[in-house]
Order: structure tokens, then sequence, then C-alpha cells
């Protein structure tokens, strides 16, 4: 799984709309108001300055009984006439008005006229829609235009952020464009991927003031480096693993070759590493802990790791079990682990960071793919299909080559 750099984990909630909502402030409505009304009137204008017919202009309030005891919250709303103008009545002391533009393609969020407790009488507000024109052009690590690529962007958030359903620009020959309703700082996780969120990406703050022209690179420093790792006395290189690059504003990730070698490009920016193997047999954090780039580097990386193989053999028979999951794990150490599955005669083999202690979980991985309804356990599912029972040997220091023998009891029908 790829790491995760700042903008995912701001994005890791990612929505549109920010999670805080407007406080409901009608239920603390002034009691002297609760009979009266606010009148909030105005013209609303388009791009052009011209005035903008059948703009739908909202807003909310609570709507008070007789003796000011009860009330409704409620949503009113009107709309533009030829020449822009508007009336919207609302209770004394509602939350909010806003308006929506007709074109809900090019302007698709309503904008705030007035922010509420609206105290009553009349009140003016007027309103001249933009939009901003925002030309893109994403470089790739070699500062060429990418042929392709996905460019994520939302208003800078000050708060977490929660939902699906980030705006997107797709890249085409190293171009995108997208519009914004008014000046705002954004946010903008570009990657080289069609996919969101892919890799490599990179995330970017801009300030937007009016229309303008930005220009997104996906790396743009070169990094060649070696991976080895240390079997017994001997230090060798770690061939055909995955390494995923994790910056403050960037991630990557690279396939090392049959030396060991890896080829990248990144930004400038503070760096760590993760490495693992095609079934994750390994995966940990290399060595050194970090590594600060600001210029063509050559980085050396070791990943440390004990070997651990076996057998796992049926507890009644003996014989050796296939297709039993062999999972190292520690509550306590979340930079890494391994797992692998057994072969035909119950033989395995992973590679387990050195120093921390593990958890071994076993269990039967033959039981077939199905989805598990809420109400049944996975221990459950493992009466009915599986052939062993579940066990976990706890508390073994990864410190050295180790070879195991593991039994398991046949489950009982």
């Amino acid at each position: 799984m790829p790491m995760i750099n700042r903008a995912l984990l701001t994005l890791l909630f990612a929505s549109a709309v920010l999670c805080a909502s407007l406080p409901a402030l009608g239920e603390f409505t002034p009691m002297e108001w609760r009979s009266l009304k606010s009148q909030v009137s105005g013209t609303i204008r388009d791009v052009s300055g011209a005035p903008l017919a059948d703009a739908m202009v909202t807003g909310s309030g609570t709507e008070w009984s007789s003796d000011g005891l009860d009330g409704q919250q409620k949503t009113f709303e009107t709309y533009t006439d030829s020449l822009g103008n508007y009336r919207l009545t609302l209770p004394a002391g509602a939350d909010i008005a806003s308006v929506q533009h007709p074109d809900q393609r090019n302007f698709p969020r309503a904008e705030l006229l007035i922010q509420g407790p609206i105290a009553p009488g009349e009140h003016r507000a007027d309103f001249r829609f933009q939009l901003i024109h925002v030309h893109g052009r994403l470089l790739g690590g070699d500062s060429r235009p990418a042929r392709q690529g996905l460019v994520l962007y939302y208003p800078t958030p000050t708060s977490p952020i929660c939902g699906t359903g980030l705006p997107q620009a797709s890249v085409r020959n190293g171009s995108f464009d997208f519009t914004l309703q008014h000046p705002t700082s954004m946010s903008l996780v570009a990657s080289l991927s069609t996919q969101p969120f892919g890799v490599p990406n990179v995330y970017k703050v801009i300030q937007i003031n009016g229309d303008t022209t930005i220009t997104i690179q996906v790396g743009g420093i070169p990094v060649v480096g070696t991976i080895r790792t240390i079997r017994g006395c001997a230090v060798l290189p770690l061939a055909h693993a995955t390494l995923s690059v994790q910056g403050t504003d960037f991630i990557g990730e690279v396939q090392t070759d049959a030396s060991g070698q890896f080829r990248t490009s990144v930004t400038k920016g503070t760096y760590r590493w993760t490495v693992r193997g095609a079934n994750s047999e390994f995966q940990a954090r290399a060595r050194p802990d970090s590594t600060v780039i600001a210029s063509p580097s050559n980085i050396g990386l070791l990943y440390d790791a004990v070997r651990w193989m076996g057998r796992v053999r049926d507890a009644e028979s003996g014989e050796g079990l296939d297709s039993i999951w062999v999972q190292a794990y520690s509550e306590n150490y979340n930079a890494g682990g391994a797992r692998c599955i057994t072969g035909a005669r119950g033989e395995f083999e992973m590679f387990v960071p050195r120093g921390p202690t593990f958890d071994l979980v076993l269990y039967d991985y033959a039981i077939p793919r199905m989805a598990i309804p809420v109400n049944v356990t996975p221990e459950q599912v493992d009466r009915v299909y599986a052939r062993v029972h579940r066990r976990t040997i706890k508390g073994i220091p990864a410190n050295r080559d180790s070879t195991f023998e593991f039994t398991m009891k046949p489950m009982e029908r």
C-alpha cells in the first residue's frame, strides 16, 4: 500500500465540503424578535456586470408560533427578476441568505449574501458573480509535459474535511484547466496517474486571486540508489523489491532491479523509505530513517532483516499444511512486518525487520473467499470452512535467523 504524504493525510476523509456547518441560531432568537421579519433585497449581477435573471436566493430560519414558544426551521426562496433584483422575506434572526447562479455547471456552489442572525428590518445585499479561469501545466520528473495525469483541487481547509467527491481536472498533453468562483487558497494534488492519488504525486498550496497559469512538476530532482539487505554475514542487493518514497509534499514508488538499484525523481524535501517484497514477504522502513534531498543524489539504503522459515503441520497427522497464512505482527511496531502463505508441504519463508518483538498469527487461507455478514464472526466462518483452528504464537524477538516448526489442531466437525 503506498505511503501517505501530508496531502493524503489532509485528504484521508476527502471531500469538497468542510465538515463544519453553520450553527442553527434560530433557537437563540431573542423573544422580542420572534414576531418580526427581516427583509433582504438587492441586485445580483453576472460575471460581466449585467443583471442576472432567474438566480435563486434562499435563506433559512426559524418560523415561530404566535406566542413565540414553538418554532420550526424552514427554508425560504425567491428568484431574481429580469433586472436582477430580488426581495426575500425571512423570520427575524434567520441564519443565512445565499444566492445560486442558474448556470450550476460553471457555478456549482451557492454564494453567501448575508450571515445571520439577521436582525429585524431592511437589509441590502448586492452580489456580482466571479469566474476565475485557471490554466495549468503538469510536468513530469524530466521537465517535459506529462502525457496524462489527474489534478485534484479544493479550497485549502482550516479544519479536517470529510466525505468524497473532490473536483478533479484531467491532464492532456501536459495541460489542465478548471474554474473557481472567487479568489482563494487552493490545495492541489497532482499525479501522473489517471486515478485519484495515484503515484507519483505532489501536493501544492497555491493562492489564486484571478485568471492565472500555474505550473506543477511531479518530481524534478533525479535520485539513484541501491538497497541492500543483510543475510548472515553477507550484505546482498535487495532485488525486485518495491520502494515507497514518502516526503512532506511528494510520494512515489519505484522497483529495484536485479542488482538492487533504483532510479526515481522527487521534489526538494526530507524523505523516508519503505521497502516491500512482491508478495509482502517483507515490509519495513529502510535505513537511514530519513534523507534530505535538495539536489541530484545517490542514496544507499539498508533493509536489516532476519530470515524466518519453517513448516506448518497438522497436529494429528503430521502432514504439512498448504495455504496457511503466516503473519508477523506487532501492535507496538507500525513500520513493517511480514507475511506469507505456506507451500504445498507447509513450508514458509519471510524476512522480518530486525529488532522488534512480533506475534506470529496463523490461520487457514484455503477458506473460500467470501463476504462475511456483519453478524457473523471470522471464528464462525472458521468452524464451517477451516481445516484447522487459528493459532497465535506471541512474543518472538526478531534478533536472528530462525527456523520454526508449528502444528495446528484440526477443526472438529
